[in-house]
């Protein structure tokens, strides 16, 4: 396969997996808020601002596994999702946690390591669905 399809591929992927990672994120920062008793406030402009997040820190990883470079790849996607977890950590008003009932607080915590699990998620899905789009067909 040629290198233009194979970058095509990559950020095929990553369009697909950001999309998707970016959707689901709001969509659970929407529950926190609504445990939290506050009223959920992301609306066109977060969901963009989420999905661009993941796109940007997928692509490089998604770009080189797709050229073969898996470690690079795997290290790029590592490294991206460091940053996309990092980006929504700084995003978040902690002092807020402070104020909520034990339930409340313990439905928020779950629904923070939900994120993390999508951040994680969709660095591996990236990984896998980037190596076999440019794999031969039975292999």
């Amino acid at each position: 396969m040629p290198g233009a399809a194979r970058v095509l591929a990559g950020v095929v992927v990553t369009l697909g997996v950001g999309g998707v990672a970016g959707g689901v994120c709001v969509w659970l920062l929407r529950l926190a808020a609504l445990a939290a008793g506050e009223r959920p406030d992301a609306g066109t402009t977060g969901m963009l601002v989420a999905v661009v997040t993941f796109v940007a820190a997928l692509l490089p990883g998604a770009v080189a596994t797709a050229l073969g470079r898996r470690r690079t790849g795997r290290a790029l996607l590592a490294a991206g999702s460091v940053v996309v977890a990092t980006a929504g950590a700084a995003a978040q008003d902690w002092q807020r946690l402070s104020v909520l009932s034990p339930v409340a607080l313990g439905v928020t915590v779950a629904l923070y390591g939900g994120l993390l699990a999508v951040v994680v998620g969709a660095a591996a899905a990236t990984d896998w669905l980037a190596d076999a789009a440019v794999r031969p067909v039975g292999r």
